[in-house]
């Protein structure tokens, strides 16, 4: 029987990648595929429910030492948890397994190819990316442009490039049920996911800061010391920042219907979860005019260019304006929209891949 591994990488609880990474390993296991699935765990410490899917291996703390000497080899990785016909890498992290080994690689985007600044990233993790890219059987990419940049950019064949859409979880299209909450202005603007210098925030505080209505904006997700820079430059032209680290799913949804809107104008991405997220739970979306996010989002979205603050000013106050009727238009057409992305769907197309090699 045909082994398949799902090779686990290091990643925060709240992120994009997190919630891939779990959503396709417990819904691959649970369909019942016709191979052998397995899924490694590196120092995948803070992804939630993972102890429900059945992992081949994980990095313990005790034998630290042991697993970084024998990942030095050069198939250290298949000495630590046995070979496998398909090693799929939902991020890149270069599993050292034999020469023979047919790899996935998922590729969520690569603003870093074009910019590695607002990412931090070092040039050893740029070279590991490249050779992970170059390396891979198949390539799987969460939108159309996130290929188009890997053709342009790498040279790949677009015919080794599949684009699988990711899905919104039918949570976000649920009413509300009573929850513990912590305590939430009456009107603020929400961004979701971590605070990076590429979700452009500076730009969306100066934008609040032009506005005579100057809501607080709340940020999701891990604090970082980009997101205290950030509270820095917020208090000093005026406006508020809120942070909810850590949101449950349930609080979540509460503050993506509570908000006034979703903004979310950074400078690229591969795809941007909280765009589906927010049109699922009924919340107004302001986003860029580029890269994925104008493929997601541009039939439900009010699009904005996010090097232009006035723009993405003129865009929020059109928002506070919106008559009643024009609100409700928007959040019925983008909940239609987005059922078409459904995590059902993203899986099963996993699995016909893995089939195929």
């Amino acid at each position: 029987m045909k082994r398949v591994l799902l090779y686990g990488e290091s990643a925060k609880n709240g992120t994009g990648i997190a919630r891939y990474v779990q959503t396709i390993a417990k819904g691959i296991q649970q369909s019942e595929p016709c191979f052998d699935y397995q899924v490694a765990v590196r120092n995948f410490h803070s992804i939630p429910n993972l102890d429900r899917i059945r992992v081949a291996y994980r990095t313990n703390r005790l034998k630290g030492k042991l697993q970084h000497f024998v990942r030095k080899l050069t198939t250290g990785d298949e000495l630590l948890f046995g070979r496998s016909d398909v090693v799929h890498e939902p991020n890149y992290n270069l599993c050292k397994v034999s020469r023979g080994t047919k790899v996935i690689l998922t590729v969520h985007d690569v603003g870093w190819r074009i910019d590695a600044t607002p990412y931090g990233l070092t040039e050893q993790f740029i070279s590991e990316a490249e050779q992970a890219i170059k390396r891979s059987s198949i390539i799987i990419t969460p939108s159309q442009s996130v290929k188009n940049d890997l053709v342009r950019l790498f040279g790949i064949n677009e015919d080794h490039i599949h684009v699988i859409y990711h899905g919104v979880d039918a949570f976000f299209f649920q009413r509300d049920t009573p929850i513990a909450h912590r305590a939430m202005p009456e009107r603020y603007w929400l961004f979701v996911g971590t605070a990076l210098s590429r979700k452009n925030l500076e730009r969306v505080i100066g934008a609040i800061a032009m506005m005579h209505l100057k809501l607080p904006l709340i940020l999701t997700g891990e604090r970082t010391p980009y997101g205290d820079h950030l509270a820095r430059q917020a208090k000093a032209v005026g406006v508020e920042v809120m942070f909810f680290n850590r949101a449950s799913d349930a609080e979540l949804r509460l503050l993506y219907r509570r908000s006034t809107g979703l903004i979310y104008p950074s400078l690229w991405e591969g795809f941007g979860l909280p765009l589906i997220e927010a049109a699922a739970a009924g919340t107004i979306v302001i986003t860029s005019d580029n890269t994925a996010m104008k493929e997601i989002a541009a039939d439900y979205a009010l699009l904005v260019n996010p090097t232009n603050v006035k723009e993405i000013a003129m865009a929020m106050q059109y928002v506070l304006e919106m008559d009643q009727q024009d609100r409700q238009t928007r959040i019925v057409k983008g909940k239609e929209i987005v059922k078409s992305y459904t995590w059902e769907r993203s899986i099963q197309s996993h699995i016909r891949l893995y089939e195929m090699l």
